[in-house]
């Protein structure tokens, strides 16, 4: 199954997205497409990846959060990518 089909991005991620200068979105597009479509190792195990519950993650690139989601079949849901607040 390739990348694009394990991993959905909101209308509200895309246009967070849009929003970045490009040093940042090279970083945050190498996060989501090449270390979370390979998933070789559980989501919260990831450098600077917090579980915030179940089955929903916070993970801090530089100065952003990038909030995501991952459902019981597999798939992720790139929610959010915003400025990073407070200490996590």
């Amino acid at each position: 199954m390739s990348a694009m089909k394990l991993i959905e991005i909101t209308d509200a991620a895309k246009n967070d997205m849009r929003l970045l200068p490009s040093g940042q979105l090279k970083k945050v597009h190498e996060f989501i497409y090449h270390k979370l479509s390979r998933r070789t190792k559980p989501m919260d195990e990831y450098e600077d990846t917090y579980r915030v519950k179940a089955n929903f993650f916070k993970c801090n690139i530089e100065s952003l959060s990038i909030y995501f989601e991952k459902e019981p079949r597999g798939k992720l849901i790139i929610a959010r990518i915003t400025a990073k607040t407070g200490p996590y």
